[in-house]
């Protein structure tokens, strides 16, 4: 098992690739960090090894098979549980580690597609509006999330909603808006089952989160 140092660290992850032995090898599993750029690095692997992308795929590389969720339908998701946690639409922030990873592309695009998608028995009324006016994107760092956070609301007072679609986002989302006392304005939408976030979803802290 070889994990970079940083997490999210692509150019770690990528270093790791290049120097593995792959002599004997049979099978390999890996979350690509970089879908396009270490995609043909993937399609250099032992093409007698079993190859499997987890978690996050490399659409352009040609692994045996992809373990995970569809990542498109969690970003839909998110989306109309935004669209649940502030009903009368508002402005939203959108928080991710990069974009260069598959699942991370394809939950923005999910989301994207959604948030302003109204249901189809709701009539041709001109329904909430919801903006999405910054996607923040941390690299990975915990620390310049939480700079980054404050920064979007100190740009944008009237911001309604936080997304935050890595593990590590709900925790620091909640402490953020904890420590500003901005709980009670901003609503959160985050993902995975960080054990701060379930507290916080249970507490009614977090509006919601997608576990996959």
């Amino acid at each position: 098992i070889e994990m970079p140092a940083d997490d999210e660290n692509i150019e770690q992850q990528t270093e790791i690739l290049s120097r593995l032995d792959m002599t004997g090898v049979d099978g390999i599993a890996i979350s690509p960090l970089d879908a396009e750029g270490q995609s043909s690095r993937i399609n250099r692997m032992p093409k007698d090894a079993v190859v499997v992308t987890f978690d996050s795929d490399a659409p352009q590389s040609a692994p045996d098979t992809y373990v995970g969720p569809s990542n498109l339908a969690a970003g839909k998701l998110a989306a109309k549980l935004v669209r649940e946690a502030i009903p009368d639409g508002g402005k939203v922030a959108v928080v991710l580690a990069n974009l260069t990873k598959d699942n991370l592309i394809e939950r923005r695009e999910g989301f994207e597609a959604s948030i302003n998608e109204r249901p189809d028995d709701e009539g041709t009324e001109a329904g909430p509006a919801y903006e999405v006016v910054e996607y923040v994107v941390d690299e990975g760092d915990d620390d310049k999330c939480r700079e980054l956070v404050v920064k979007t609301m100190e740009e944008h007072p009237d911001l309604a909603c936080f997304v935050g679609m890595n593990a590590q986002h709900g925790p620091i989302l909640l402490d953020v808006l904890k420590e500003k006392q901005n709980l009670n304005q901003i609503k959160v939408v985050a993902f995975d089952e960080e054990a701060e976030t379930l507290a916080g979803v249970r507490s009614g802290e977090i509006y919601a989160a997608v576990v996959q």
